[in-house]
């Protein structure tokens, strides 16, 4: 009987360890306010945020905190400002209580035939693509601005465009 209660005790104490070296994960979107409701009974207070410490998520309640545009928050015993990594970038101010922990939208790729990569230096904007010219390609659609267009705002599709004997196609 004795062996039964240290074994149960040693299952017990494994099982401790476990949930305590378990690394959180933010909640999904559609998980957010019920995983606030549950944590700090409120929706406004809760925030899931990276800890640029811990090196984790961490949950809390002691929000709302926001940034500016292009900048996130992070979290290691208080907010601070974080960045967006290369592949994102955030268009309008950072909530903590928004139901996300990072910035919001993913970067265009410009990897349609004949795109390229026009602009990709702010984390306030997603990248802008433009054609390939030096590969005889034009959009089919003009955009706005003559040189690039804006992949999360207009039709950026390119075809190759024949140009008369003796004419290349320029930017």
């Amino acid at each position: 009987m004795e062996q039964v209660g240290v074994l149960t005790s040693f299952i017990f104490q494994m099982g401790v360890l476990n949930v305590v070296a378990y690394n959180i994960k933010c909640p999904s979107q559609a998980n957010w306010k019920f995983r606030a409701q549950v944590k700090c009974n409120s929706t406004l207070n809760y925030f899931c945020l990276y800890n640029s410490v811990r090196g984790q998520y961490v949950e809390g309640c002691n929000g709302p905190d926001w940034d500016r545009k292009g900048s996130k928050r992070v979290f290691a015993g208080d907010f601070s400002r974080g960045y967006c990594v290369k592949q994102r970038f955030q268009p309008f101010v950072f909530w903590t209580n928004g139901s996300v922990s990072d910035c919001i939208f993913v970067k265009s790729i410009c990897s349609e035939e004949g795109q390229v990569v026009y602009q990709n230096n702010s984390s306030k904007d997603d990248r802008t693509c433009r054609c390939n010219y030096k590969k005889s390609y034009a959009f089919i659609q003009k955009p706005r601005n003559d040189c690039y267009c804006i992949p999360t705002e207009e039709e950026c599709s390119c075809y190759i465009k024949s140009c008369p004997e003796n004419y290349t196609l320029s930017a």
